[in-house]
């Protein structure tokens, strides 16, 4: 006959592993970390994003006032001509913007003094971000423009 133990060992109670949160206090002072560091590099980014969409507007624009302008036989009033070349000053502007948003600003700091290099940091990330605002508005406007241009040209009646 087989013989059982004489004492039965306790059964350990589980014990629950409760997960540490993933987004707590460390992680958002992680993330302003990042936030910090990438300002400027991101505003790089979207300023050339910005430049390599130009010249897809550009060819656009182009191709629609060749085709309307240069080949068809519609007379344009003076009106309708200042609003197909508007694009024109526009669009180079919103380039020259978007390039010059990437262009590195000249800094001077004492860089013994965290105080000065942070509010030159700073400067900065307020300059790029003007400069970043300037290109997307005029984007935005050589848009537009190229539109009306395009609509323009496309509803103009031969006289």
């Amino acid at each position: 006959m087989s013989q059982l133990p004489a004492t039965i060992p306790p059964v350990q109670p589980i014990q629950p592993t409760i997960a540490r949160p993933v987004i707590d206090d460390a992680f958002w002072f992680a993330y302003s970390g990042q936030v910090v560091q990438n300002a400027i590099n991101s505003r790089n980014t979207a300023a050339a994003n910005l430049a390599s969409i130009l010249p897809w507007l550009w060819s656009v624009y182009s191709a629609s006032a060749l085709a309307v302008v240069g080949i068809s036989k519609i007379v344009f009033s003076k009106f309708e001509i200042a609003l197909v070349v508007a694009p024109v000053p526009v669009l180079l502007l919103a380039y020259w913007c978007a390039v010059w948003a990437q262009a590195p600003i000249s800094v001077m700091f004492d860089p013994r003094i965290p105080t000065a290099i942070e509010q030159v940091y700073d400067r900065n990330v307020i300059s790029k971000n003007r400069r970043l605002h300037l290109a997307l508005a005029l984007a935005l406007l050589a848009s537009i423009l190229v539109a009306a241009a395009i609509m323009c040209a496309a509803f103009a009646k031969n006289r």
